[in-house]
């Protein structure tokens, strides 16, 4: 492998790494609650995070950046927990007819 792709490899997995950790932070801190901390780990899994991307921020963060091909399986679980959570879960609502957004998205699909 050349320079430029030996740094290439480097620079994607500097950059999912470092998508990785912040998409676990931001979930983390945001639930972070009251005076005494409550692990990273806990407040992903009750957010439905995939262990794995808990262990590539562990990693990234304290250790060396894992492998591309268990960053690439990270990015992919990232993805699917995005659309999961952004994506179907306001769609089931709209489906119930319940939600903020309900009437709003109506009005604009009636156009």
């Amino acid at each position: 492998m050349g320079t430029d792709a030996a740094s290439g490899a480097v620079e994607l997995k500097e950059l999912l790494c470092c998508c990785a950790c912040r998409m676990v932070n931001g979930i983390a801190d945001s639930q972070q609650k009251g005076r005494v901390a409550i692990s990273v780990n806990h407040l992903a899994e009750s957010a439905g995070l995939s262990r794995l991307l808990v262990d590539v921020r562990h990693e990234a963060t304290h250790n060396e950046l894992p492998s591309l091909s268990t960053l690439h399986l990270a990015a992919r679980q990232a993805l699917d927990w995005l659309v999961q959570q952004y994506w179907w879960v306001p769609m089931g609502l709209l489906a119930l007819g319940s939600g903020p957004v309900q009437q709003p998205v109506s009005l604009l699909l009636s156009c």
